[in-house]
């Protein structure tokens, strides 16, 4: 019995001596790669219980909307595993890898649902209104049945001395700034707004004496209309512009088609959009007019294989084939066009010409640049169309408008 006993105690303790030395090599030499592996995905899974109403957000004087905390921690200090997990149960794609761009991504798009503040509050992507396009008349202007007189006080106060130059400066390249804000050129926006609903009393009337083919057009039309004219409110500004330019490019487009000659006040659809064309052609500034109805001059056309310049003295067109030659014409004009543009922009006429430069800089940019260039267009394209492929909502036109603007400034770039 007892020499059966003393193997057993023996056994025991060796196997409890082996068990503990197990545990201690162990516990001092873990694998690094697993735990690393383990952590990353304990950071990912924490990403992943996040929701909408874990984020506080706060707005910068500029008026740019970031995201302060999640859950009371600080989102700077989030890591990639954790931000990949929230885009994960969010429904968030991110453009890279690194921390600082899904920061962005997941900023800019959370940023956007806070600002319309159609998410909080129990709302839901169901109930959320679409938003209406960015050239749309805002339905206050119309339901207070002063939409003519209202468009009327703004060709004043667009084309008024004062106001011009914060008016070219909304279709002027965005910086840094502009791309970091919902509102680009807000200062601009602000100065238009409170020029219009504090005017002088000159922007009050028409001169209608100056004008008399428009009370001829349109005999319903008074000089003081601009009196009853509705308030636009800061956030709309931009909208009512894009609405007048629209509804004049519209007009002219039906004046300029083949065969048809007769004046453009039998094309114009509105008094105002009349009104606007007779102050722009009265002003002579070829800058309000590039912006109200772009136009290349008849002297300028450049083709990826040759270079065409139309003589002012003959109707013939001489085509230089040779590369030599060629690149030294489109040197030649771009620096006419840049001498021409400086001089507008001495004018305040900053519209000027920007289109015709920026064609001919894309024609001997660098190869690498233009590649890059390329890249950006292709995939801001891929992500618009992403993006009108999900459910119609506000924020998503809201998103849309905003990557349509990006791709419209990447084509100037390339001249397209």
């Amino acid at each position: 019995m007892n020499e059966e006993a003393v193997p057993i105690s023996i056994t025991t303790r060796t196997n409890s001596i082996d068990s503990e030395s197990s545990i201690s090599v162990s516990l001092s030499s873990p694998d690094p790669r697993e735990d690393a592996k383990q952590k990353r995905a304990r950071q990912f899974k924490f990403g992943q219980t996040m929701v909408y109403e874990d984020f506080d957000f706060e707005k910068k004087d500029n008026g740019t909307i970031i995201i302060k905390t999640v859950r009371g921690l600080p989102f700077l200090g989030f890591k990639a595993d954790m931000l990949k997990g929230i885009c994960s149960t969010l429904g968030i794609k991110y453009t890279g890898k690194r921390v600082e761009e899904m920061r962005r991504d997941i900023s800019n798009t959370l940023s956007v649902k806070e600002e319309l503040g159609k998410v909080a509050n129990g709302s839901t992507k169901n109930n959320v209104k679409r938003a209406p396009p960015k050239d749309a008349c805002p339905v206050y202007i119309k339901d207070a049945g002063t939409y003519d007189e209202t468009f009327l006080k703004l060709v004043n106060v667009i084309l008024h001395e004062s106001a011009r130059a914060s008016y070219l400066t909304l279709f002027e390249k965005y910086d840094r700034e502009d791309y970091d804000t919902r509102t680009p050129k807000k200062e601009a926006i602000q100065k238009l707004t409170n020029f219009y609903n504090n005017p002088p009393e000159d922007v009050m009337a028409l001169g209608l004496d100056k004008f008399p083919e428009l009370k001829e057009r349109f005999p319903s039309v008074q000089d003081n209309d601009p009196i009853s004219a509705s308030e636009i409110k800061e956030d709309d500004m931009m909208r009512c512009i894009h609405h007048l330019n629209k509804l004049y490019r519209s007009d002219r487009n039906k004046k300029n088609k083949s065969g048809h000659h007769q004046p453009f006040g039998d094309y114009a659809s509105k008094s105002f959009v009349l009104y606007y064309h007779l102050r722009l052609e009265k002003s002579g500034s070829a800058g309000l007019e590039n912006v109200a109805y772009a136009q290349l001059p008849s002297n300028v056309f450049n083709t990826s294989e040759s270079s065409t310049v139309v003589s002012n003295d003959t109707s013939k067109s001489t085509k230089k084939r040779s590369s030599g030659i060629v690149e030294t014409l489109k040197k030649k004009q771009l620096k006419l066009l840049e001498q021409k543009l400086q001089q507008n922009e001495k004018d305040n006429d900053v519209g000027e010409s920007a289109v015709e430069r920026n064609k001919a800089i894309a024609k001997f940019m660098s190869a690498g640049t233009r590649a890059a260039l390329m890249d950006q267009f292709k995939k801001l394209r891929q992500d618009i169309r992403a993006a009108e492929e999900e459910e119609d909502t506000e924020e998503n036109a809201e998103f849309i408008a905003i990557l349509k603007a990006e791709l419209n400034n990447v084509r100037s770039q390339l001249g397209v």
